[in-house]
């Protein structure tokens, strides 16, 4: 039996540690808590009844603008691709890319590369040759859209899918971007993947080719304080009132649930690997975490803790045989359509250094992983057919949970979950349906900041304590709540007056040719797992330090002569004269002390003798590269002619090699283009 008295003062935390089998965080009085975040006692008085007076006032969020969220051709749809995407990715996605383009229409938009105002998205150098992602600010006002207030598609599109690395496009970015916008995230291993979720979206799409029935499965562990309240306070709740509001509405959705002692791995394994799989899946238990020394980080954070675990009571139990984790989900498994939303610590990824940083001594945020990461589980049920997951980044908290006996009584802390839980029921995309999670986030950063501000100046009714806790607390816990998926696709549901629904079509895999760029489906005999080698700290590069010099000329330039082969003689001429000419990759970097007019002549597009030439990258045809580094004298250094104390001048390399990066994207198209010229002449030249 759990003490009710104790439970008002205390603070649970979500996650267990799968390295050493004990809590992320051990539970810790309010006052505790208090003491570490601004450094000095709670008092007593303010405690219990002042800190929990403040959580019954909270307040239900709602969207309101003058396009309707359920149409993509009223609210548009766009693409973010970090500048140097991989142009395999960018081709593996074109099944999507297309559908969304037909529904959008005017308001499609592509931000990828650097061409005009829509390039992709950026780093930058700061003044110590550090790089640095652009804000959501900078991001929409350098491509003409507003950076505050309501999405207009005119200028931005209100659906934005962000594809790739969170190294490459962070997800503090994603999470500025999410207040305004209905953002989502995919990043998978290989252009296989991406063509894979690509293909399974389209043909979720597909007008009756797949209708789901209306059917939700509620998993709700419940072995400890922390999972106990989260059952008792979110997932029972939940359930019921889900049930009243599709019973008011007649919305026809049937309501199961795997709770307590039901709540097994062997249990969620049958679910969703079985042939009945649901439709909207909802769990809530302990996300397991790993020591960043762990070889398993990577593939098995974020895995759903059940109900087995006995927390070290019984010695011969294994941790592994108790979470559910990517490998646990059959590669046969189809789950199309399916959508998930787990409230579990790193359920939907992992930043490289802590976001909550709660210890007082230290000044920088400690590193728990080599880099940011998307979590394998969520990429492995959108592989294998789901189309997007509501999931946490890094540490997920109790605050939604954790009222006083009047809300709790009450159930008025699950307006913000009711109501995404339901437009997710009614058909709404999923970005829409958690803009009442986005909207929350910003009201309490709002609130966060005008109450430090108040205390800071000692205003008349400034908070307290106990008040800015409930308030650091609530934002950190509304901010990482992310979409890994389209943030544009719904529900396949099944019309609430039929009453049964055809089963899910057979889940092909897709291949994909990178060589022709172009992704087709067979049946399968697996959807496979890429295995990610583990990164130790001594061989990690951050993604500055990174070039990729895969031109491959060589083998564009084969299938240009191969074109040419049967066209005519001077026709074959003009064309290898262009192959030759663009064979050679040249890339020249100048510096100027003077005034840019004087250092280059717009009109002759050359530069003068006032302009320097500082580095050069020069990649032949047959793959030979040659480099120019910049140079520079090292700090301190006194001039002398015999100075031979030099250091490579990293910030003008930096952007060098960046300048490379681009000119390799787009010769390489362009080499394409030419090809497929050449394929066009050759079909004239010989009739076909």
């Amino acid at each position: 039996m759990i003490n009710n008295d104790v439970k008002e003062n205390m603070l649970y935390f979500n996650g267990v540690n799968g390295t050493t089998g004990q809590y992320d965080l051990e539970p810790m009085p309010i006052d505790k808590f208090a003491e570490i975040i601004f450094e000095q006692p709670l008092p007593a008085d303010k405690h219990a009844a002042g800190f929990y007076k403040t959580f019954i006032e909270s307040e239900d969020f709602g969207l309101a603008d003058d396009r309707d969220p359920k149409e993509i051709g009223q609210a548009g749809w766009g693409v973010i691709f970090a500048h140097d995407e991989d142009p395999d990715i960018i081709a593996a996605l074109e099944p999507l890319r297309n559908l969304r383009k037909e529904q959008a229409g005017d308001y499609y938009y592509e931000y990828i590369g650097y061409k005009g105002e829509r390039r992709g998205y950026h780093y930058e150098i700061n003044d110590k040759g550090e790089w640095r992602g652009e804000s959501k600010q900078k991001f929409l006002e350098g491509r003409g859209a507003e950076s505050f207030g309501p999405a207009d598609p005119k200028y931005a599109p209100y659906y934005l899918l962000i594809v790739g690395d969170p190294q490459k496009i962070p997800f503090k970015f994603q999470y500025q971007l999410d207040v305004q916008y209905a953002v989502g995230r995919i990043h998978f291993r290989n252009p296989q993947e991406y063509a894979q979720y690509a293909h399974n979206v389209v043909l979720a799409e597909t007008p009756q080719k797949i209708l789901l029935p209306r059917e939700a499965i509620f998993f709700g562990v419940e072995h400890d304080d922390a999972t106990v309240l989260s059952a008792n306070h979110l997932v029972k709740p939940l359930l019921k009132q889900l049930g009243e509001v599709s019973e008011e509405f007649k919305m026809g959705w049937e309501f199961k649930s795997l709770l307590q002692d039901q709540a097994t791995k062997d249990n969620l394994s049958a679910l969703l690997n079985g042939t009945q799989a649901p439709t909207l899946l909802f769990t809530a238990s302990h996300g397991v975490s790993f020591d960043l020394s762990d070889d398993r980080q990577e593939d098995r954070q974020g895995a759903l803790l059940c109900q087995d675990w006995k927390f070290g009571k019984d010695p011969a139990q294994k941790l592994e045989d108790c979470y559910f984790w990517a490998d646990n989900l059959e590669s046969k498994t189809n789950l199309l359509g399916l959508m998930a939303f787990h409230f579990a610590c790193y359920s939907a990824g992992t930043p490289r250094q802590n976001d909550f940083l709660i210890a007082r001594d230290i000044k920088k945020p400690p590193q728990i992983a080599h880099k940011d990461f998307v979590a394998r589980l969520p990429q492995r049920l959108l592989l294998n057919g789901a189309l997007a997951a509501v999931a946490h980044v890094e540490r997920a908290w109790e605050y939604s949970i954790s009222y006083s006996k009047k809300a709790r009584k009450d159930d008025k802390h699950l307006a913000t979950y009711r109501s995404t839980m339901r437009r997710l029921m009614d058909g709404h995309p999923v970005g829409s349906a958690l803009e009442f999670f986005n909207e929350r986030y910003g009201e309490l950063s709002a609130a966060l900041t005008q109450g430090v501000e108040d205390r800071k100046f000692e205003m008349p009714g400034a908070p307290g304590q106990a008040e800015l806790l409930r308030l650091w607390k609530a934002n950190n816990d509304a901010r990482n709540y992310v979409i890994i998926g389209d943030p544009a696709s719904r529900l396949p549901l099944v019309d609430v007056a039929q009453q049964t629904s055809p089963e899910r079509p057979q889940l092909k895999l897709v291949t994909f040719d990178t060589a022709s760029a172009q992704p087709s489906s067979k049946e399968p005999d697996a959807i496979k797992s890429t295995p990610t080698k583990p990164t130790s700290a001594s061989d990690q590069t951050e993604p500055h330090n990174q070039l990729d010099y895969s031109y491959d000329l060589r083998d564009t330039g084969q299938n240009i002569a191969q074109s040419l082969k049967d066209v005519s003689d001077k026709m074959a001429a003009v064309l290898q004269s262009t192959v030759e000419n663009i064979a050679t990759l040249e890339v020249l970097t100048y510096t100027s002390d003077d005034n840019l007019k004087k250092a280059y002549h717009s009109d002759t597009k050359k530069f003068s003798d006032e302009a320097k030439l500082m580095a050069v990258t020069r990649i032949e045809f047959d793959g030979d590269i040659s480099h120019l580094v910049p140079v520079r004298k090292k700090p301190g250094e006194e001039e002398s002619e015999s100075q031979t104390e030099v250091e490579i001048d990293q910030q003008l390399w930096a952007i060098h090699r960046e300048m490379v990066t681009l000119a390799q994207t787009s010769k390489v198209a362009f080499i394409k283009s030419v090809a497929e010229i050449a394929g066009t002449l050759m079909g004239i030249a010989t009739g076909k």
